[in-house]
């Protein structure tokens, strides 16, 4: 982070400062309810997963705004863990996710990455996560799509 110029951690801070506000804004509009019914009660509890997995692109061009708008929105939602996976990350992607608070980084990418967040990493701290987001070519998608039951997606 510190070895960003200027423009970009000033660009990175203020992006995350508004993202994290709508997130924060939007969660607190997502609650608890209970109602009485004939014969009984119906209603929801809200409650954060564990573990989130975001993923972020690493093509030909680094996109900081998807580690920040997944792993920050993760964090607002309550998630304990948020892991995030982005192949060959550029120093601007490291910086975005540090500054996301993000408790795992692993420099992989496709299918290998959907695969370690949604089974974890055997013998390391890198947990199994609950949920996963964020954007991916068609081999990020086919991956979603067969772990999709094991853990949550946000989309195909």
């Amino acid at each position: 982070f510190d070895d960003l110029s200027d423009q970009d951690r000033t660009a990175l801070t203020n992006i995350h400062a508004r993202v994290l506000a709508f997130a924060t804004m939007q969660r607190s509009s997502v609650v608890d309810k209970e109602m009485d019914i004939p014969g009984g009660k119906a209603g929801q509890t809200v409650r954060p997963c564990g573990a989130a997995g975001c993923y972020a692109p690493g093509g030909r061009y680094p996109l900081p705004s998807s580690v920040i708008m997944t792993a920050v929105t993760a964090r607002a939602a309550g998630c304990e863990t948020v892991v995030l996976a982005s192949p060959k990350p550029a120093p601007i992607t490291l910086a975005a996710a540090y500054l996301s608070g993000a408790d795992h980084f692993l420099c992989v990418g496709g299918a290998q990455a959907i695969a370690s967040m949604a089974y974890g990493i055997v013998d390391s701290d890198v947990p199994r996560c609950d949920v996963m987001c964020g954007p991916g070519n068609k081999w990020v998608t086919a991956a979603k799509s067969i772990v999709n039951g094991h853990c949550g997606i946000d989309m195909l």
